[in-house]
């Protein structure tokens, strides 16, 4: 309990919320590391173990919804300490579960715990002063990175030790619970935001502003771009000869990228406005994935993939905080449905580059990806730099 204490007021809100969001990185790494043991352990198709995957999909857009909501009635706090609960409870159940729909269910749950986690962090930080808020949240979304690269490193070794899949959630259950018990000893020593009021009406609002939509519609093609690269690119490898066994490389090289890029992005963003920023790197992104089409010598191939994560890094988190700006009145709503657009993004992406990998090929998808790519660049290019009056 002291060494809690100690450690729960050495910590500050700030570096708490990038543990926390690394734990978010981490846990977004199990299930597809698990998923290949648990077809072999419940005997599943391809589409069935697909649904785990959908579930978790729909949790998040669910919690998404939900959390500009639920603060009318509770803080941030008290719902992201809530959220960790979840993730702890579900993680700790899912290596005791005997049927494959118990799985289901379970994944769904989980991820209402690890969507109000990530829309809770993002509300928080983007709520601060703009100063301390753009370096922050580039932090913050940096943390995840790390999350997401060391994942699967800690993960496999556990393997090597002769644990099984079951551990991957026992770990993951036990790293939120103590997450839980730094938080809310940081939450005595912190003075709580009061919930927000009318959130029905402040959405409204919001979906009435053309500017808002058009920040939608690009978080919508960034995130369909940078899940869509990650999920195929061990495909496009094997294609261009990599063995299987090592194509996996090709996610840990994005990832490596974009923790990079986040962790070069927190400096820059003290000299450049987001948008700005937003238009070299969301055009940058274009250029290098047109390069990627076109790549042939392998080493050439890794060297795009890390520059691709590199101009990817900050997009998403730069995107968080152009809306914090623009509607200052709004954040918890702007967040919240900026998310949702991810979400949306996260599933239709894959779909469609495999769509085309599948009659056209994986090359001329990731051609088209950097067409929409250049007109999030577009779009971006014409957002106000001024905070919009209602």
């Amino acid at each position: 309990r002291k060494v809690l204490d100690c450690l729960g007021g050495w910590l500050n809100l700030q570096q708490l919320s990038y543990l926390g969001f690394g734990i978010l990185g981490l846990t977004s790494t199990i299930h597809g590391m698990a998923l290949p043991f648990l077809i072999e352990e419940f005997a599943l198709t391809l589409s069935a173990a697909g649904l785990l995957l959908f579930a978790n999909s729909f949790g998040y857009l669910v919690a998404s919804v939900a959390f500009p909501f639920l603060q009318n009635r509770r803080t941030s706090g008290w719902l992201l300490s809530l959220a960790f609960l979840i993730v702890t409870a579900t993680y700790g159940l899912f290596p005791l579960s005997p049927w494959w729909i118990f799985m289901i269910i379970l994944g769904f749950v989980a991820s209402l715990g690890t969507g109000t986690i990530d829309v809770g962090f993002n509300t928080l930080i983007s709520s601060l002063e703009p100063k301390i808020a753009q370096p922050a949240l580039n932090w913050l979304h940096f943390s995840y990175g790390i999350g997401a690269l060391i994942g699967p490193a800690f993960l496999s070794r556990l393997l090597k030790l002769g644990f099984s899949w079951r551990s991957f959630y026992i770990s993951s259950s036990l790293l939120a619970l103590l997450f839980v018990a730094l938080w809310r000893v940081n939450l005595k020593n912190t003075p709580q935001e009061k919930p927000t009021t009318n959130s029905w009406g402040n959405a409204r609002a919001l979906y009435k502003q053309v500017v808002f939509w058009m920040l939608l519609i690009s978080i919508f093609i960034y995130v369909a771009v940078e899940v869509a690269l990650v999920g195929w690119v061990p495909t496009l490898l094997t294609s261009l000869g990599v063995p299987a066994v090592n194509a996996s490389l090709g996610i840990s090289v994005i990832w490596l990228g974009i923790a990079l890029g986040r962790a070069l992005c927190t400096q820059v963003v003290k000299r450049l406005a987001p948008k700005p920023l937003l238009i070299l790197l969301t055009s940058s992104t274009s250029v290098a994935m047109l390069i990627l089409v076109f790549s042939k010598p392998l080493w050439l191939v890794f060297a795009i993939l890390l520059l691709v994560g590199l101009f990817l890094s900050a997009i998403f988190p730069l995107i968080m905080l152009q809306s914090a700006f623009l509607f200052p009145q709004f954040v918890a709503e702007s967040t919240s449905s900026l998310v949702i657009a991810g979400s949306f993004g996260a599933m239709v992406g894959p779909a469609f580059l495999g769509l085309i990998g599948q009659y056209i090929s994986l090359q001329a998808g990731v051609a088209v990806l950097a067409g929409f790519m250049l007109m999030s660049t577009l779009i971006i290019a014409a957002v106000p730099q001024e905070p919009v009056h209602f």
